[in-house]
């Protein structure tokens, strides 16, 4: 999943997931993330996914938006990017990925693998005894 940990503003620490694409950014109720602060436009700027380039950064018009210090309109985002707006800065992140456990599925795995050898061993062993 994506989010963005909040670096410096209010609610340094914060992670704040995108849950779904293309996400608004913004301090309106309608926005995917909000960010409720004076110097946030009700639509900051937008992340979507493009499939050549990945995620995607693109401001809004007249919206104030930096991307590892530097003022962009779009930007292609990579893991770790640092995004200024406002009083925030944050940075864009995946979470890690949890395995879940396969202790069953080993299970079944390698009780076929042994069914699997004592057939042969039967036919091999009736094989030689004809």
């Amino acid at each position: 999943m994506v989010r963005f940990r909040i670096v410096s503003g209010p609610g340094a620490g914060e992670a704040r997931p995108l849950t779904g694409f293309p996400a608004i950014v913004g301090r309106s109720a309608s926005a995917s993330i909000r960010f409720e602060d004076q110097g946030v436009w009700d639509r900051h700027f937008e992340v979507a996914i493009n499939a050549d380039s990945g995620f995607t950064l693109r401001a809004f018009p007249n919206a104030s938006t930096y991307v590892n210090g530097t003022a962009v309109e779009q930007a292609v985002l990579k893991l770790g990017d640092l995004v200024e707006f406002g009083r925030f800065k944050i940075e864009f992140l995946l979470e890690e990925t949890r395995m879940r456990p396969s202790t069953l599925r080993e299970a079944v795995t390698w009780g076929m693998l042994v069914a699997v050898f004592l057939a042969q061993t039967a036919c091999i062993a009736w094989m030689v005894s004809r």
